[in-house]
């Protein structure tokens, strides 16, 4: 997210999440950044249908938002509500759905610069296949063919103001 002293930031957790949320909010506040934090329980039960008030009104001020929780089954209309308020704001935003301590010590280590190397290549590749088949030494085979006219997403990790992404990222997508 490449977060600067000047900037708001919005973190979005849930009580199952809220300690990965305080170790964010945490390096936030390292770099100097104003953290607004928000655990969805404080506004509501879960699953939560919509985004609350107050989260929508940070998210208004904010530079960064960060969502990180253990999503509910019905609640991908609140992310959807949320990754609207980002995408039209064009807020840098991480989206950390399913963070769990292990990811965190694991993929979040990443060197993000050479995920995004490897995902161009990926993505380059991807855009002009017409067939891609996936072997592996258990045995398994798969074989897919594409439209030409499909669109191809690369999320490494590396995030602007253009489009938000999952961390930790490294997916090339359709």
């Amino acid at each position: 997210l490449r977060i600067q002293p000047h900037e708001r930031v919005v973190l979005v957790t849930n009580l199952e999440t809220e300690e990965i949320a305080a170790s964010l909010a945490d390096q936030i506040r390292q770099v100097g950044a104003a953290v607004d934090a928000h655990v969805m329980e404080d506004y509501g039960p879960r699953p939560m249908l919509v985004i609350p008030e107050p989260i929508r009104a940070g998210l208004e001020r904010a530079d960064v938002s960060i969502y990180a929780g253990q999503p509910k089954e019905g609640e991908l209309a609140f992310r959807r509500a949320l990754t609207e308020v980002v995408d039209r704001r064009q807020i840098r935003h991480a989206h950390m759905v399913s963070i769990s301590h292990q990811i965190m010590c694991e993929a979040m280590r990443a060197d993000f610069s050479e995920v995004d190397a490897i995902s161009q290549r990926v993505h380059a590749r991807a855009v002009n296949a017409k067939k891609i088949v996936a072997t592996s030494p258990g045995g398994s085979h798969i074989e897919a063919t594409f439209d030409p006219e499909i669109r191809w997403l690369k999320t490494s990790g590396i995030i602007s103001t253009s489009k938000w992404g999952n961390l930790p990222g490294g997916e090339v997508l359709t």
